[in-house]
Order: C-alpha cells, then structure tokens, then sequence
C-alpha cells in the first residue's frame, strides 16, 4: 500500500529532527490514523491526512519554520564586541 510506505518515510525523517512539544500533535495523530486503518481498512483517508500533516510538519522543521524555531535566537560561537583583549 503506497499510502502506508510514504508515511512510513515520513516518520522515519522526522527521526532526525527535534520535534517541538506543541508539534507532537501530529504524530499522535498519524498514530491514530494508523491504529484506526488496522482496524478498518477502508479509513484510508486518515492514512493519507495523517501523512499529509507529517509532510507538512517535517517541511517546517527543515526549513526553519516552526514557532519554536522561530522564538529560539541562534548566537554566534563568538563575537568581536565582547573581545577582552583590547
């Protein structure tokens, strides 16, 4: 079932990804989807929502654009203003 094997991949990239707690919402509900499929098989509609918001969610996540990785600054390593040697 193609619909199963791309939620599969998509679970399998969010692996490498920090997920925010706010966004877990969507991995319960891609669980539940799944749960709901193993016992009707006819609620493939739910496989496919389930992967549509997991697609959605590892986008943000790789381009930066969850609220998390909005409200966390990035600092530099280092910086020149804050040099104690002159």
């Amino acid at each position: 079932m193609t619909e199963l094997a791309q939620l599969q991949r998509q679970v399998r990239e969010l692996q490498h990804f920090r997920i925010p707690r706010h966004d877990l919402e969507a991995i319960r509900n891609a669980s539940a989807a799944v749960k709901a499929f193993k016992d009707t098989p006819a609620s493939l509609d739910a496989i496919r929502d389930a992967y549509a918001q997991l697609a959605t969610l590892r986008n943000a996540l790789a381009h930066g654009l969850t609220d998390s990785a909005k409200s966390e600054s990035v600092r530099p390593a280092y910086s020149l203003d804050e040099d104690d040697h002159g």
